[in-house]
Order: structure tokens, then sequence, then C-alpha cells
């Protein structure tokens, strides 16, 4: 239920048990930020959690946050650029890794 609330993409489906298997066999939970800029006005954003699966690709995963970014990202004066680099760099990194978080969270459910 827990995990329900905090709107984790790709673990619809899952019960605790399966989610702990996808787990060990190398699953991540990701998230990416992305920015959208208007002239004079630079918002910082971040996607939902991201379940990736052991056979999914982060960067594929990623991939609509990052776009946004490079049409959307630089054209806000003058922080748009700064920080559509900074965080193009930090999709091509694999975003922001929450896998930690979320077994403890798991960890607490299962008690």
């Amino acid at each position: 239920q827990l995990l329900r609330e905090l709107n984790i993409q790709g673990i619809e489906n899952l019960t605790a048990d399966e989610l702990n298997k996808e787990l060990l066999n190398g699953a991540t939970f990701r998230r990416f930020k992305y920015v959208i800029s208007v002239i004079f006005a630079t918002y910082l954003k971040q996607s939902p959690i991201i379940s990736i699966r052991t056979k999914e690709n982060y960067l594929v995963k990623g991939l609509p946050y990052a776009l946004k970014t490079l049409f959307f990202g630089w054209w806000g004066v003058p922080h748009g650029p700064i920080y559509s680099i900074g965080y193009l760099f930090s999709y091509l990194f694999g975003g922001e890794n929450l896998t930690k978080e979320i077994k403890e969270l798991l960890k607490k459910v299962e008690k």
C-alpha cells in the first residue's frame, strides 16, 4: 500500500514478493530531473520514481525527461542553459538512484 502511494511507475501489478525478486535480480528505482524555461523563468522539475527492471535501460526510461530538457530547458535567461547542462549530465549518469530508500521502505512494509 505504501509503495502504491509513492506512485512508482512500473510496479503497478507487482506484489511485495515479486518486487523483492526484481530487486535481487538488479532492478533499480530512479528519478530524473528536467528543466522547462520560458525567457526569464526557469522551472526545475522531476519525474516520478521509475522502476527499471534488470533487462531495461535507464537511458531509455529517462529519455522523455532528457528530451524535455533538450527542447525546453535552454530558453531561460540566465539559468536555463546552466541547469540544462547539469541535468543532462545527471541523466547520462542514471539520474537519482532511489533503490536504497525503496529497499528500506520494503523492509518496513514487510514488518
